[in-house]
């Protein structure tokens, strides 16, 4: 499976994944929150990371955010 995991500069988690199905449809999913990216803004850190069943995201002050893989 091809994905992707991004923390825009708002701080909104976003992930993208081609569908198994085989249509060649890359699907986007939102993360309900937001993560605290206000005093990292100039210099952007976070940390982003997938295991095999979901995508991880960690800010500075320790926030984690998680979004399951669900392969339909």
């Amino acid at each position: 499976m091809l994905a992707a995991a991004l923390i825009t500069s708002t701080g909104e988690m976003v992930m993208t994944y081609l569908t198994p199905t085989g249509g060649d449809i890359w699907a986007t999913t939102y993360h309900t929150e937001r993560m605290d990216v206000d005093v990292d803004r100039d210099s952007g850190f976070c940390s982003v990371g997938f295991s095999d069943s979901r995508a991880l995201a960690l800010d500075r002050l320790g926030n984690l955010l998680a979004m399951d893989l669900i392969l339909t």
